[in-house]
């Protein structure tokens, strides 16, 4: 992306220029990533409009030099501020702040209907990977169900970083769960182990009500408060002005909460600061970090300390007063903290979920991440899901023929557990609606509806990126290049734990091997596939016609396959369907650049060889039902940008 901003390497002006803007038509304007600009004179070369985050270290007063020293073009110049400008007239930002581009005070659309499609949609996108007939539950035979795992009663339905927002409102699978089986079954709880990457911050239920914050100008919360509001949880991070009135180059703030521990013991508060930050509770000081350095941690962007500790005694049901005072002395671009707390633990959270689990008709564990884990500016350090988790998933499948688990994560992990459960869901984040949506699936009233995104590779070594990740001397070379996912693995001939594509149901189909509407074609032209499907078991489903285009003689190096058109298909019992896929010219293209000298690659472009190809027909990429020849003839052909 740096390349296409022109901040890694000036000689790229022919992506911006001749790519995005001549072939692609693009009018907008170029924004780089947040620190990605390393260049003045090579990123106005090559028209990118804007730097972030501000104030500017390469753009502002930096190019008003080099202009004046004929380093860059007043023309360039010229096309930096219409790209801005151009922009903000499309969007109404120019016409005063009535517009819907102005900064308006934020407002909550929850609608039932939005609630209902977003709940089909998780459910939709949910993976079934694997099934022995445990689901959907069975409620007749099931009349008690251990529900396990860290996930369960914290789910995590976002990533971290830019993907984050505050949703209205966090349902977990264990509370609907309980709500749906009321007097059907009864439930059992354990968290079998933790999964967190750092503490979350102190929120309900911990909290009784909301915390009061005070913001004040200046350092040491002197004076009258400048500002005055109410948060759910002991957390203010802000870039910028940190709260409507608030002073963002000097302030400082008191949050103060009501406590009420759950558990009687020795408690550990954690604090993260961008800035200088103290903890007390009932008046008194028990964690003080305004003063010493203090190691740098990963969360908001690597702007936080790491986690500091400090050891509290705290009895359950009494109310205990905390407050934090905070200033932004110190911060950079990020100022603000977060405080969490961990509460003491049973010795034992793995035997006391195995013996849940053995004590119950069923059992359902969730597993996975959260958005500290799943998020921007630094790489998951494991490729095990975090924590115990893969051992519990092992020990509760060995107590309980009838596990289900539920895997709550989005990037690829090791999946060597898969056969220990007799079922595996997995829903990725779901969103708002995941606990009703994934309730749903286990309960049978929705089918799991997705297919695997990802190849999931059987080891950590069978990842295209294995020999190039992490990189040397702060370069990593994109040595895969097209062999990306199951390309790897298709040219290696390597069976993965989960093909790309993958997902199964509740029912059963039978798919036919595709018909061209032609064998032969000119290369450029569009042909039809159909593939006949037949929902053959007794409940109604969804599959996903996959079709893959390979090459049988290629010129150069592609891919032994490649997804080039799908269909999902819902089908009552017994029902039948042709299903139709058109593959354009470019389901054959592969791209050209001519080596890296962009400037002189006249010929780069999509380019379609004629010759012979499979037409593959599959629910996944190493599930293939059937194949066609397709053969495109005439001249080699350069596709029109």
């Amino acid at each position: 992306y740096n390349r296409l901003n022109g901040t890694y390497c000036c000689e790229h002006e022919w992506l911006l220029g001749t790519v995005l803007r001549d072939q692609w038509g693009f009018d907008g304007f170029v924004v780089s990533d947040w620190f990605a600009t390393h260049s003045t004179v090579g990123s106005a070369r090559a028209g990118m409009s804007l730097e972030m985050p501000g104030p500017p270290s390469f753009y502002g007063a930096p190019l008003a030099e080099a202009v004046s020293a004929g380093e860059v073009d007043e023309a360039a110049l010229d096309r930096i501020a219409g790209d801005m400008l151009r922009v903000r007239e499309r969007t109404g930002a120019l016409d005063g702040p009535s517009t819907p581009m102005s900064m308006a005070d934020e407002s909550e659309l929850d609608r039932p209907q939005d609630r209902a499609l977003l709940r089909r949609a998780a459910a939709a996108g949910t993976v079934l990977l694997r099934n022995d007939g445990v689901l959907p539950l069975d409620l007749s035979s099931v009349r008690s169900l251990a529900v396990i795992g860290p996930n369960a009663d914290r789910p995590c339905i976002m990533g971290g970083g830019s993907a984050h927002v505050n949703p209205y409102r966090r349902a977990t699978l264990l509370e609907t769960l309980t709500a749906r089986l009321e007097g059907k079954a009864a439930l059992r709880y354990e968290p079998g182990c933790d999964n967190l990457r750092n503490t979350p911050a102190l929120g309900p239920p911990s909290l009784a009500g909301d915390a009061a914050v005070s913001y004040f100008d200046g350092h040491g919360c002197r004076g009258e408060p400048s500002a005055v509001g109410a948060v759910g949880s002991l957390e203010a991070v802000s870039v910028g002005t940190p709260y409507p009135g608030v002073d963002a180059a000097e302030y400082s703030l008191r949050m103060t909460a009501t406590l009420v521990p759950s558990v009687t013991g020795r408690h550990e508060l954690r604090l993260m600061q961008a800035g200088r930050a103290r903890v007390l509770i009932d008046d008194e000081v028990v964690l003080d970090a305004t003063e010493g350095l203090f190691p740098g941690g990963g969360a908001y962007l690597g702007m936080m300390s790491a986690e500091i500790p400090a050891a509290v005694d705290l009895v359950a049901g009494e109310a205990a007063e905390v407050a934090v005072e905070f200033e932004n002395r110190d911060s950079v671009l990020v100022s603000g903290f977060c405080l969490g707390l961990r509460s003491p633990e049973p010795e034992d959270l793995l035997g006391a979920a195995v013996e849940a689990a053995s004590a119950c008709d069923a059992a359902v564990i969730v597993v996975g991440t959260d958005h500290e884990w799943e998020t921007e500016g630094r790489d998951r350090d494991t490729w095990e899901l975090p924590g115990d988790q893969p051992e519990l998933i092992r020990r509760v499948a060995a107590a309980n023929p009838r596990t289900v688990v539920v895997v709550n994560a989005v990037g690829p992990h090791s999946l060597d557990w898969l056969a220990a459960p007799a079922a595996v869901l997995h829903t990725g984040f779901g969103g708002l609606e995941f606990a009703p949506a994934t309730a749903d699936v286990i309960l049978g009233d929705a089918d799991p509806g997705g297919r695997m995104p990802t190849t999931v590779p059987a080891r950590a070594e069978q990842f295209a990126a294995y020999l190039n990740y992490p990189g040397e001397a702060g370069a990593v070379h994109y040595g895969e290049r097209v062999f990306v996912g199951h390309r790897w693995h298709d040219a290696l001939g390597v069976e993965p734990a989960v093909p790309f594509g993958f997902g199964l149901s509740y029912t059963t189909f039978e798919m036919s091997p595709p018909r061209l509407a032609r064998s032969t074609v000119f290369a450029g032209e569009s042909v039809s596939v159909d593939v006949d499907l037949s929902n053959t078991g007794d409940r109604p489903g969804a599959e996903v016609v996959q079709i893959y285009v390979e090459p049988v003689a290629p010129q150069v190096q592609r891919p032994v396959r490649e997804l080039k058109g799908f269909a999902k298909v819902h089908l009552d019992p017994g029902e039948k369907a042709t299903v139709s896929v058109v593959l354009d010219a470019r389901a054959f293209a592969r791209y050209d650049a001519r080596g890296a000298d962009f400037a002189s690659a006249e010929d780069a472009g999509w380019h379609i060889d004629p010759g012979d190809y499979r037409i593959a027909a599959g629910r996944s990429s190493r599930h293939i039902f059937g194949t066609a020849t397709l053969t495109l003839t005439g001249d080699p052909l350069r596709l029109a940008p």
